[in-house]
């Protein structure tokens, strides 16, 4: 938060759920000095690093702590912690002269369950594109534990994730027509990346930044209504509705199918499963698949990542019934009622998966069955409930 903005005046396929960057791929920080990093608007005196964490202590020095290297498109993770009552940001794209968080962005960082901020207008929690988009929900945990930031800036595409739950999908361009005055950060594509020294002490750990050239993921749900996809029953009729940008299915056994074909891709949803009349959950992704329309049969063909976290043969993660090496996946402890992160690959006959961001099935189809065809959500049971508020995809292409 600034003292400056009194009146009202971005973000990641590494996706939440592709896979946490190996200990120094990438690393801005190195752990030890701040070699590669620069005081702005004063000495870093204020800044210092003890055991692997870089921490401001709040007092006089620089007003913030920069990056000697611009980025543009990138994908940026990191873990911070604050005290009670605590503030601090990560700046993005931001100039060497200027306001940081007006000439450039500001992530905010903040501990939100301070009762110093119980007044606070939504776009100055954490997470938020400071004073100009707010977080969808709040997700931090209180002050004084380690939290993790996620930030993926893609030309005007910008998402943010706090703790593993996405909440900020913006478009800057967008943003830039009503705020852009204000903040004429919105408008920039290049700059510094920073962290803030707001007058208490903040510390970061585990910087690490990825250049990104091309997004390429396509929303296939859009977050308002099932457009792209087509209804297929079996022996009830299901009903699919958007609710708060929640893809909500129940009422019976069936899918939605995307009306695209694809054939070599990668994918990642958030998806809930819980059942309504005593049951377990059941759902999955299907992929590759040719759905029946509003035939009697229940399972069409083509490959399913497992959504059910009861099935001991075929745990959440598996490729359902494929009985190869690798095609089960381990038991990941994931409960009805909990949001999951689903990532599926399908690159020729290879075909991964991961569970909340950790490897899940591995494996080859030796007859390379299903080549191409739609992406299928399933309800499998008339009691059962299923929820997805992410699902997107990109194509990969072939070597």
């Amino acid at each position: 938060m600034k003292r400056i903005l009194t009146a009202g005046v971005l973000v990641l396929l590494t996706f939440a759920g592709l896979s946490r960057a190996s200990a120094g791929e990438g690393a801005i920080f190195n752990g030890k000095d701040l070699s590669g990093w620069q005081g702005m608007q004063g000495d870093a005196k204020n800044w210092g690093v003890k055991n692997g964490v870089l921490a401001g202590t709040g007092g006089k020095g620089s007003q913030w702590l920069a990056t000697t290297a611009e980025y543009g498109d990138f994908d940026l993770s990191l873990e911070y912690k604050l005290p009670k009552n605590g503030n601090s940001g990560v700046f993005i794209r931001a100039p060497k002269v200027g306001i940081p968080y007006v000439d450039g962005l500001e992530i905010q960082l903040l501990d939100d369950h301070g009762e110093k901020w119980k007044n606070l207008r939504p776009n100055q929690f954490t997470g938020a594109i400071y004073a100009v988009e707010a977080p969808s929900r709040r997700v931090t945990r209180p002050a004084g534990q380690w939290q993790t930031m996620r930030i993926f800036c893609v030309g005007k595409k910008c998402r943010v994730w706090v703790n593993g739950e996405q909440i900020i999908d913006a478009d800057l361009a967008e943003l830039a027509k009503t705020h852009g005055k204000k903040v004429p950060g919105l408008k920039r594509d290049s700059g510094l990346i920073g962290l803030q020294n707001h007058g208490d002490p903040a510390s970061f750990r585990n910087i690490r930044i990825r250049e990104v050239k091309d997004d390429g993921w396509i929303k296939l749900f859009n977050g308002r209504d099932v457009s792209g996809w087509r209804v297929n029953k079996y022996k009830h009729k299901p009903e699919w509705k958007v609710i708060d940008g929640v893809l909500t299915g129940h009422g019976g056994q069936g899918y939605l199918s995307s009306l695209e074909d694809f054939d070599d891709f990668e994918l990642y949803a958030e998806a809930r499963i819980s059942d309504t009349g005593g049951r377990r959950g059941n759902s999955g992704i299907y992929f590759r698949c040719a759905p029946h329309v509003d035939k009697k049969q229940e399972f069409p063909p083509g490959y399913e990542a497992q959504l059910d976290h009861g099935d001991n043969n075929n745990p959440t993660g598996s490729i359902y019934a494929l009985r190869v090496k690798g095609a089960r996946a381990p038991k990941f402890g994931t409960k009805d009622g909990e949001w999951v992160r689903m990532r599926i690959r399908a690159v020729g006959n290879h075909l991964q998966t991961w569970v909340n961001d950790k490897p899940a099935a591995d494996c080859r189809d030796p007859g390379n069955r299903h080549k191409k065809g739609s992406i299928l959500l399933q309800m499998h049971h008339k009691s059962g409930k299923v929820e997805f508020r992410e699902v997107r995809i990109r194509k990969l292409s072939k070597k």
